[in-house]
């Protein structure tokens, strides 16, 4: 990766924008399997139909308080293959730019898990993907909420299990307003997996052509 700094010096403060960085590159996986998951778990919530993708549009952002679009959405119930096609998660106003860019989002996952209320996804693949993530002064970014606050401290009444994930040819991109700095990964590819024994994720990232701005 090349870095091209366009100050000096680092800024001051806990964390140098290196480590910064680092930090980031390890939470993106999990951000993206929250992404991915929190799609899936709305499209569920809507009966199939002719208006389907709308309807899906109009839950999934009730699920993550962000106004979402989909070009278009086809499922195979039979052997549960869903394809996504050009997603956008917008960003905090209409004037942003998108959290979420993503050209094809494929699950594969048994649907009738969902009766047992424990669904099972055995795989999705997202490809052609960019992601902005942007933090502001005063403790504010640009994350959606990912999950719903639950109503009650008892059991769940449904859970959500993915096996694995890809995230091929995706671009990742963190600006801090507030140093301000900024860091850009291309040509990322993201692979995660469900480690059963250890009960979390676990995977790998690659990308190339990555660059880092210190300062305006």
């Amino acid at each position: 990766m090349a870095d091209e700094p366009q100050a000096p010096a680092e800024p001051s403060g806990d964390e140098s924008p290196r480590r910064s960085r680092r930090r980031i590159f390890i939470r993106v996986g999990a951000v993206l399997v929250a992404v991915a998951v929190g799609l899936i778990v709305s499209l569920l919530t809507v009966d199939l139909g002719p208006s389907l993708r709308r309807r899906a549009e109009r839950e999934a952002s009730n699920q993550i308080q962000r106004p979402m679009r989909i070009g278009r959405l086809s499922a195979r119930m039979l052997p549960g293959v869903f394809v996504i096609e050009d997603v956008v998660i917008e960003g905090l106003t209409p004037q942003d730019r998108p959290f979420l860019t993503a050209k094809k989002i494929t699950v594969r996952l048994p649907w009738w898990t969902a009766f047992t209320r424990k669904l099972t996804i055995e795989s999705i693949d997202m490809t052609d993907w960019r992601m902005l993530v942007e933090t502001f002064p005063n403790n504010r970014h640009n994350f959606p909420r990912f999950t719903r606050t639950r109503s009650s401290t008892g059991p769940r009444r449904f859970t959500t299990t993915l096996k694995s994930m890809s995230a091929t040819r995706g671009e990742f991109v963190y600006e801090d307003h507030t140093t301000p700095w900024s860091t850009v990964a291309r040509n990322l590819n993201v692979s995660l997996f469900r480690s059963f024994a250890l009960n979390d994720y676990r995977g790998t990232a690659s990308f190339s052509n990555g660059t880092i701005r210190i300062g305006r």
